[in-house]
């Protein structure tokens, strides 16, 4: 008759296999993820506004943005419960740079209806990592702003866009 023998687990060789191999995942997971997922032109960033900040009198109706024909994030009346309009939205996502955004909004002064369309793929960077897209509204303009969250805002230039990033790097996109 067969009797397996027990098997001994020596803590020390595997500690030292862990601690091996935590470089190797390091390495995977900070150089080689990234680039396939760059070389399909897919991101980690954001896209926010926030109506009621910076002396803004506007609520969104609906919004659309495009990666070309496809649509990757869109709101419009029926997906919101307040039917005045959209005054907050932020989120962030993996997904490709966009080409297009199409704004409908209120003037909450004079209850006036406008609507706009910037156009991004020229003006969007390839990478789109650390970066936010935000609008702002004044009256009858959308404006629209790129930050990047990884650089920090350099004294003595001028702060532009939404103040919650006054302490980062942030370009005026729309209208250029």
């Amino acid at each position: 008759m067969y009797a397996a023998k027990p098997t001994r687990f020596n803590m020390k060789r595997s500690t030292y296999r862990y601690v091996l191999a935590l470089p190797l995942h390091f390495f995977i997971a900070t150089v080689m993820l990234p680039s396939p997922l760059q070389a399909a032109g897919l991101a980690y960033y954001g896209f926010e506004f926030d109506l009621r900040q910076d002396g803004q009198h506007a609520a969104i109706i609906s919004y659309e943005y495009f990666d070309g024909p496809r649509v990757l994030k869109s709101r419009f009346p029926d997906s919101y419960t307040n039917a005045d309009g959209l005054g907050v939205e932020d989120f962030s996502a993996l997904m490709p740079r966009g080409t297009k955004l199409h704004v409908k909004w209120r003037d909450t002064s004079t209850r006036e209806v406008f609507e706009d369309t910037a156009m991004l793929d020229e003006k969007l960077p390839k990478d789109m990592s650390n970066k936010i897209i935000s609008l702002m509204i004044r009256g009858r303009q959308l404006q629209v702003f790129l930050t990047s969250t990884n650089m920090a805002h350099v004294p003595g230039t001028p702060v532009i866009g939404p103040s919650l990033y006054r302490s980062h790097v942030t370009v005026q996109i729309y209208p250029s």
